[in-house]
């Protein structure tokens, strides 16, 4: 099936149902003003729903909450259950266990919930600090501020995450996700704060949103299959990629059937990117489109790295074994902020399979009239209509 008509089909199952009875938090003792710990109220306004034989849900009024490590656990007895958020979720300041934690506020092993609405704030500030000072080995760290894992048909829209310690929104090990209307925003030098993170999971669904953050825009990883983005804004950032792959020699990556189209990035570090570790394990990468995207002041629009070793403990990074193939980049227009535009470094062993088609990139007003240009190594593949810079291919 074609991504975009799996797209509408996944938005048609997705249509928003009638919920019989919300609990509201304050009704089990939550407190407005984000003072006091509401952690248990939140946890309580759950239990009720979920045990609910009737579409049931929480419902999250006005105001400011303070709340801990939350793990909304299923499944639930309603065949449908909601998760409203009128107000604004906080987390503690420099609160030990939500460093250590590898997250905050969890929707784990739920069917058939929609989450709506509503800010999270996760108030990352002192560990960004201690993971921006280089010298420092000993930094947590840190939860993901919003996660779901384990379920079937669900639906996140206008959520907005605020200052996560790490990833804002994590996917995992899912089927059958719409994320629409997303804001996602933290400072560019905020580190590890991926926008969008989704991993082992299929048929996953992310539009209309915008993100802003210090780390990749949308990360797609480990065995995410089916995956379709369309209409969102990305920067600052490290842009959306693909990877890391195959760091774990245990394991087989396999990352296939992604469509990413009318994007626009702003002022990221990359564009689209596919990258795979230095020495890593065997895979694939296969069927991926990248189509109408616009790179405004980009520093490298167009990326694939299989010798991605960002510890610098690679004395020669030798390419992985994951195989990359059949990957278009399609009517992508805007500026380059460097001159290489275009870097398609694949392996030895394994070329990579591109094809490029009208392809538009000009020089950013920092670089004052150079010339963009491509690099590739080990890349066999395909060249249609105009492609500049002049394709390597």
């Amino acid at each position: 099936m074609d991504l975009v008509l799996l797209a509408f089909f996944f938005i048609q199952i997705l249509s928003t149902s009638s919920y019989d009875l919300l609990h509201n938090v304050m009704d089990y003792g939550a407190t407005r003003g984000g003072l006091v710990d509401s952690t248990d109220a939140f946890l309580q306004a759950w239990k009720t729903a979920c045990a609910s034989k009737e579409q049931s849900g929480v419902f999250v009024p006005d105001g400011e909450f303070l709340v801990g490590i939350c793990i909304f656990s299923g499944p639930c007895q309603s065949t449908n259950i909601q998760f409203q958020n009128q107000g604004t979720i906080i987390a503690p300041i420099d609160e030990s266990n939500l460093m250590k934690s590898m997250s905050w506020l969890v929707f784990d092993s739920v069917n058939d919930l929609d989450i709506y609405g509503g800010k999270i704030n996760a108030r990352a500030n002192s560990i960004w600090k201690c993971k921006r000072d280089k010298n420092n080995k000993n930094c947590q760290s840190g939860a993901r501020s919003f996660t779901v894992r384990k379920g079937r048909n669900i639906k996140v829209r206008g959520l907005t995450s605020l200052n996560s310690n790490q990833a804002h929104v994590q996917i995992e090990s899912c089927n059958i996700v719409h994320v629409s209307n997303v804001n996602i925003e933290a400072p560019k030098d905020s580190p590890n704060t991926d926008g969008i993170h989704v991993s082992r999971s299929r048929n996953v669904v992310i539009v209309d949103s915008n993100i802003s953050t210090g780390d990749d825009c949308i990360a797609i990883i480990h065995r995410t299959v089916g995956l379709y983005v369309k209409n969102c804004k990305c920067g600052p950032g490290h842009g959306i990629s693909i990877g890391s792959l195959g760091k774990y020699e245990s394991k087989e990556d396999i990352v296939k059937n992604i469509k990413v189209e009318d994007v626009i990035l702003k002022g990221t570090q990359n564009g689209v990117r596919i990258k795979t570790w230095a020495k890593g394990t065997s895979g694939l990468v296969q069927n991926i489109t990248f189509h109408n995207i616009t790179m405004q002041d980009v520093y490298h629009p167009i990326v694939i790295d299989q010798r991605y070793c960002p510890n610098r403990d690679c004395l020669k990074p030798v390419p992985s074994m994951i195989q990359i193939k059949n990957i278009s980049y399609s009517d992508i227009i805007g500026t380059s902020s460097s001159e290489l535009a275009i870097k398609l470094q694949c392996s030895e062993s394994k070329p990579c399979d591109i094809k490029l088609a009208n392809i538009n990139l000009t020089p950013s007003k920092k670089l004052r009239g150079k010339k963009l240009k491509s690099s590739c190594d080990n890349v066999e593949g395909s060249n249609r209509g105009v492609v500049s810079p002049p394709s390597c291919i």
